[in-house]
């Protein structure tokens, strides 16, 4: 039902021992996004644009529907024993971090719960949860609007729509076009909103856009503090985090942006 291009799903059964079959369109004509490669700030701008009619149509003042999918990818109900894997992985990986941002996200750490509770409150959205290139088929052919189709929706979750925003602007573009761009990019995301006809206050997405940095970061230390299942698999957390550091640090040196106290 989203207005977001998918692959087309032809059979989806599942028996009652949750053996299943799932048959998707096969995408393998078209080039698969890389993360680690990332885009530029002009190939970001139709994605961005996408994303927003993705997030307008689920757009929620407050939470109420489908209350089968979780807040967050984490899921508030287990934020404690996220945050105390947050906390282990942080000690492993804070050296490899930029130092400006390190001030942050030891905060970051102790207030990972009020993070998610923040990120989690109306209005809130339908998020894919891991919206990073590498889970992009990039078109470019007109075939799939504007030329990108998402897959690999396992992290789907309710929460504020800066979630998915920042999560692909900081892992997927470089730290210095993104220095140069963010504005910019977060203006073509709000403004496309607009055009659904869903306000985000701008005072609103960039406090949200700045606390999802760190709840992405979580994702990222947690990722990179583990054992690695492939060489692959540690350059993409590793270039993750440190594009998701030059981000924190940059916006810590310009001033982080509190929550407005009339904030929805």
């Amino acid at each position: 039902q989203t207005p977001f291009p998918t692959p087309h799903c032809y059979a989806a059964e599942i028996a009652p021992n949750d053996d299943f079959v799932l048959l998707l369109e096969d995408l393998a004509r078209y080039p698969q996004g890389d993360q680690v490669t990332g885009c530029s700030a002009e190939r970001a701008v139709p994605i961005v644009q996408s994303l927003a009619a993705l997030h307008a149509r689920w757009w929620e003042p407050e939470p109420a529907e489908h209350a089968w999918l979780p807040f967050t990818t984490v899921g508030l109900e287990r934020g404690r024993p996220v945050q105390g894997a947050f906390a282990r992985a942080w000690e492993r990986v804070r050296d490899n971090v930029e130092p400006g941002a390190r001030p942050v996200l030891d905060t970051g750490v102790e207030a990972y719960v009020d993070l998610l509770t923040e990120i989690s409150t109306g209005p809130v959205t339908l998020c894919h949860g891991d919206f990073r290139l590498d889970n992009l088929f990039l078109t470019d052919d007109g075939s799939a609007g504007d030329g990108v189709i998402a897959f690999d929706w396992q992290f789907a979750c309710r929460a504020r729509g800066a979630y998915d925003l920042a999560y692909f602007l900081a892992l997927d573009l470089e730290p210095d076009e993104l220095a140069a761009q963010e504005g910019a990019l977060l203006e073509a995301y709000r403004g496309a909103l607009g055009g659904h006809g869903v306000e985000y206050d701008a005072s609103s997405l960039r406090r949200d856009y700045a606390v999802s940095l760190v709840l992405s970061t979580a994702v990222f230390a947690i990722g990179a503090g583990g054992p690695q299942p492939s060489e692959a698999s540690r350059v993409m957390h590793e270039v993750g985090l440190a594009r998701l550091g030059a981000a924190i640090a940059r916006l810590a040196a310009a001033g982080w942006p509190e929550r407005e106290s009339t904030s929805a």
